[in-house]
């Protein structure tokens, strides 16, 4: 899935607490993105909503340790290519949250541990994964 960022910046949410827009910095209007998953969350409080981790392309260091991904709000992109790769899956998160992602990442505690650099098996097969969304 590839997305194209048509915002860096959310308008406040009234049915949040502060009083301040949300600019992402990290991101550039007009660049396209890979997704490495989406969130969908529902819930009755303030409303649902979608995110996309996608692949910090911007990160000089980007393969000598390991790729980074960030969450961003599905708003600030529009859908270029909507084709969801064959080895992905769908998991409940519980409370009305689902994730979809590449299958290996869907295992329970697998950020937890790519982040805490706990199993360098891990960190070897996204590694591979970004490089096949990146090779294509």
């Amino acid at each position: 899935m590839i997305l194209k960022c048509i915002s860096d910046k959310l308008d406040r949410n009234p049915n949040l607490l502060s009083n301040l827009d949300t600019v992402y910095h990290s991101i550039k209007i007009g660049s396209q993105y890979s997704v490495i998953s989406i969130s969908f969350q529902f819930n009755d409080s303030f409303s649902d909503h979608i995110t996309y981790r996608i692949i910090d392309e911007d990160t000089e260091q980007f393969m000598k340790s390991y790729p980074t991904f960030i969450l961003y709000p599905s708003d600030l992109f529009e859908v270029i290519d909507n084709s969801i790769p064959e080895n992905w899956g769908i998991k409940d998160m519980l409370d009305n949250n689902f994730e979809m992602s590449h299958k290996a990442f869907l295992a329970d505690g697998f950020w937890d541990k790519y982040y805490n650099d706990e199993d360098s098996e891990i960190i070897e097969s996204v590694k591979n994964v970004v490089l096949a969304y990146k090779n294509k």
